[in-house]
């Protein structure tokens, strides 16, 4: 929750340096390092998250190859989903088309072994 406090009092202070550097070219600036700052912050809030995960895929049994490309699926359409919402801020919106695009290709390429394993399941149960 202290987390989750500081980085409401980020964005809160980010929002009022934008609306201050209104006419400014370091508003970008300002909203990027803001933003850089966040994301740290969110790192402290995932790290929970990750060791849950670590937990339930030791009890499951379940290997660590499945959950890899789903994490990394998440972690690329997150970021994407960031670098959009900067283009289109930036006024580049077909940037941002392009940069979600690039995000959705990168996941179904992460996702490759995911895909490769459920063959091989079909594949052993076609067989036998």
């Amino acid at each position: 929750m202290d987390t989750y406090l500081r980085l409401l009092a980020l964005v809160l202070s980010g929002c009022a340096a934008a609306l201050l550097l209104r006419d400014s070219p370091f508003r970008f600036l300002s909203a990027l390092c803001c933003v850089a700052l966040c994301g740290i912050l969110a790192a402290e809030l995932l790290e929970p998250v990750l060791d849950l995960i670590s937990r339930l895929t030791d009890m499951a049994g379940v290997s660590r190859t499945v959950f890899g490309p789903v994490l990394k699926a998440t972690a690329i359409g997150i970021l994407s989903q960031l670098a959009g919402s900067f283009c289109r801020d930036a006024g580049e919106g077909a940037l941002a088309g392009a940069v979600e695009l690039g995000g959705a290709l990168a996941i179904l390429y992460v996702s490759l072994p995911l895909f490769s394993a459920v063959l091989d399941l079909l594949e052993t149960l076609m067989e036998g």
